[in-house]
């Protein structure tokens, strides 16, 4: 019996890994990524919680052009598969690499809902309204090399115009939490999109005298007002001077914007800072002297993500040249 049951279990997981391929195939390379349901480590018992976190994180994800997601009800049918073949419990760091390659994925998200809690605060003279606050960690493993990339943490606490006793009745159901649930893993979607495969743009408009820049993402990549970028061109190539290889290319930094209108495919930013580059400048005595100037804006340069650690809220990478 327990022979059959193996047998089937195998059948069902190369049924979907094909379904996965066919997929993979008929669609340009992209990152490949799914989402499992969170473990709900919380005092929230509701069924429903784990599974409408991994939606929600599906949903922001999409934002990213350079991600193919999963269907969550194609995940959740290998997640069951995997963990009964593993005699129950949830996919971890364990499995998770084994779920990842029956599915041809690049990587995996797993997640925690580590605190949901509701209470009450006082209000007014007489009056009380509800406090929610929602705290996830997400993990992302490369299932390449079987190991965690990517950990972050995502917490929001919110107060919500409604008297507890409206609410108290529900501190068990997932509604509750829905939005205060979605502002935690919106940030969460975030730290992803700007730490895997983040998206680049291009300048298509700059406006010297208003020192705007439109760029060719929007709403629709995940492009918010107030994100910070930086406006980079590609130097010269760097080679290994021990082999000869060419390693990567000079990235300039030119400048750096901050976003202030968003369009569903388009954005503009206004410029808050200028990089200096220092060249040598020959004077009518014939003698060189060191100038710091600015890189003057074409359309066509490269728009990169920054990282928090910058002062934005984006990861900028590569090398940079002329600080």
């Amino acid at each position: 019996m327990k022979q059959k049951k193996k047998g089937l279990l195998y059948l069902v997981l190369m049924i979907l890994a094909a379904t996965f391929m066919f997929s993979e195939s008929a669609s340009a390379r992209n990152v490949r990524m799914g989402v499992v349901a969170f473990d709900n480590a919380s005092q929230v018992r509701d069924a429903a919680f784990g599974g409408g976190m991994a939606d929600m994180l599906v949903y922001e994800l999409m934002r990213n052009r350079n991600y193919d997601l999963i269907e969550r009800e194609q995940m959740a049918r290998l997640e069951a598969e995997i963990v009964d073949s593993n005699f129950g419990g949830f996919i971890d760091e364990k499995n998770a690499p084994q779920l990842g390659k029956i599915a041809a994925l690049d990587y995996i998200v797993m997640g925690r809902i580590i605190e949901a809690a509701a209470w009450e605060e006082k209000y007014g003279k007489d009056g009380s309204r509800t406090k929610i606050k929602v705290l996830v960690n997400v993990r992302v493993l490369d299932v390449a090399s079987g190991k965690i990339v990517l950990s972050e943490n995502g917490e929001r606490e919110k107060t919500i115009a409604v008297s507890w006793e409206n609410n108290s009745n529900r501190i068990n159901s997932f509604a509750l939490y829905l939005d205060t649930a979605r502002e935690a893993i919106s940030r969460v979607a975030h730290q992803i999109m700007i730490r895997i495969e983040p998206l680049e743009a291009t300048v298509l408009l700059f406006k010297e005298r208003e020192k705007e820049i439109t760029i060719d993402i929007g709403r629709e990549d995940g492009v918010r007002d107030k994100q910070r970028l930086k406006i980079v061109r590609e130097g010269e190539p760097l080679i290994n001077p021990r082999t000869g290889e060419m390693v990567g290319v000079e990235i300039i930094e030119i400048a750096e914007i901050e976003i202030k209108r968003t369009e569903m495919t388009t954005s503009v930013g206004k410029i808050i800072r200028r990089f200096k580059h220092r060249v040598m400048e020959t004077d009518n005595k014939g003698r060189q002297k060191e100038k710091s100037v600015n890189i003057p804006i074409h359309s066509g340069d490269l728009v990169r993500s920054m990282h928090e650690s910058e002062g934005g809220s984006w990861f900028s990478f590569g090398v940079s040249s002329g600080n």
